[in-house]
């Protein structure tokens, strides 16, 4: 079985959110050096802490005088949407990852499916994907579903909340912010890529899929 991970509990008002645990990751990403994987944690845990001081500000005008300077509250909101897309889609990259499902036979046959219709083949799909995640900048590259239609894209989200589309599903995310390979791959973006992808545990994907 995948090793669990704790889930942060939904936020409120008086609830904070809580970094998830991906410590069970260390040792077992083939061919991601441990050190990387403890300095991207840390960056994430720093993304939850700047999601929970963002929405503090926020929660601050529900309950005060109101908005009162629309040029700071214009820049809080905005604030906002980076810190917290970039804490989920830190979830979803790491989540993703490892397990002993990091194969694609554990990809579950309707997922298979909708990626050879949308796509024309996996070697189509991943070829595609990693291209995407060569776009210059920094982002995720994700595989995402439009819930309306069931057609599969890979979307390039440029830093965390500029490309992200609306009634969309995010089965598979790839870190392409130089933190997440820089220090371990250089410039060789494609060894980081292949890396990746070696490592994702299908079952999981597969799972979102069915959701």
């Amino acid at each position: 079985m995948p090793a669990t991970r704790k889930r942060a509990p939904h936020a409120s008002s008086s609830k904070k959110y809580v970094p998830m645990d991906f410590s069970h990751l260390l040792g077992k990403v083939k061919g991601i050096d441990d050190d990387l994987m403890k300095i991207h944690f840390k960056l994430y845990e720093q993304l939850v802490g700047a999601t929970n001081a963002s929405l503090q500000k926020m929660e601050a005008t529900y309950k005060g005088a109101g908005v009162t300077d629309m040029v700071s509250y214009s820049g809080l909101q905005k604030e906002f949407s980076f810190f917290f897309n970039g804490m989920r889609l830190h979830e979803l990259y790491f989540g993703g990852m490892c397990g002993e499902n990091a194969s694609v036979e554990h990809m579950e046959h309707g997922l298979r499916e909708a990626i050879n219709a949308s796509f024309g083949s996996f070697a189509a799909w991943k070829k595609n994907f990693m291209q995407t995640g060569s776009i210059p900048g920094v982002g995720f590259v994700a595989l995402s579903r439009d819930r309306r239609t069931g057609r599969l894209m890979n979307l390039w989200i440029n830093e965390f909340n500029i490309g992200e589309l609306v009634d969309v599903d995010l089965l598979l995310v790839m870190d392409m912010w130089e933190h997440a390979f820089l220090c371990q791959f250089g410039l060789n973006i494609a060894k980081y890529q292949e890396t990746y992808l070696e490592n994702v545990n299908w079952s999981v994907v597969s799972a979102l899929f069915r959701k």
